[in-house]
């Protein structure tokens, strides 16, 4: 039982990864509803990232998101496996 269980674990990372992968967001381009597609995000944390974006200009990697006053790094992490800047890889 306790390895059925630990497999059915795993599938679920995996699959979550996978899926996580093919759903990013480019925090450049995205609007605010596309934004608040992120983990933890609602209509005020895509409004303080739109914000800092257009004051600052464009996040040159996401780690870039710690700077934003209002985003606690607990989110930021969160946000950090689903988002993207143009062209940066992992």
């Amino acid at each position: 039982m306790k390895k059925a269980i630990v497999a059915i674990a795993i599938a679920i990372v995996v699959a979550f990864g996978t899926i996580a992968a093919a759903q990013t967001i480019d925090i450049n381009k995205a609007g605010l509803v596309q934004l608040q597609g992120l983990p933890n995000v609602g209509a005020k944390r895509a409004m303080l990232i739109v914000r800092y974006r257009q004051i600052k200009g464009e996040f040159s990697s996401v780690e870039d998101l710690y700077a934003i006053p209002g985003l606690g790094r607990k989110t930021v992490e969160g946000i950090m496996l689903f988002a993207t800047v143009g062209g940066e890889e992992d």
